[in-house]
């Protein structure tokens, strides 16, 4: 009996530290923003041939952890560079190998938002934007400052 809770102590052990030392590696989300027929956002291939269009710079992008629950949180914020690529760090332990639901929200001035809502993908994966010259309502900027029934709440005044 000692030797079997000695294993499965270790086991725990071993598990934890794993945990620990996957959660501080660092993740980044890397992607690219581009224009577009329609707004939107998703995850792609690497290898995707949309990735190599010309970018738009100057895009603020917010990804948010649980963006459909009440207690989501802003977990990372970038703005696109001169070419549209941008990177979003992710201090989240585990993230790129643990079930993480996340949601991302783009805006630039004279382009609709984009929104999109998927699972952190793993390596071999980026995220790719596109914005639709339109109006923007300016959401990423703000997102995740309030809770979900707040914005809600606010909504409907």
């Amino acid at each position: 009996m000692n030797r079997l809770f000695r294993r499965g102590w270790i086991g725990c052990a071993l598990m934890v530290a794993a945990m620990v030392v996957g959660g501080c590696s660092g993740y980044e989300l890397k992607g690219r923003v581009i224009r577009g027929d329609v707004s939107w956002a998703g995850v792609v291939g690497e290898d995707d041939p949309r990735l190599a269009e010309r970018g738009l710079p100057g895009v603020q992008i917010a990804l948010v952890n649980d963006p459909m629950k009440i207690n989501r949180e802003r977990v990372s914020g970038a703005f696109s560079d001169g070419q549209g690529d941008f990177s979003l760090s992710v201090a989240e332990p585990g993230a790129g190998w643990m079930i993480y639901d996340v949601g991302v929200y783009a805006s630039k001035s004279r382009y609709t938002d984009a929104e999109g809502f998927f699972r952190l993908p793993g390596k071999g994966k980026r995220l790719l934007i596109v914005l639709h010259p339109g109006r923007s309502d300016g959401r990423a900027g703000t997102v995740g400052s309030e809770s979900l029934y707040e914005e809600a709440d606010k909504n409907w005044r």
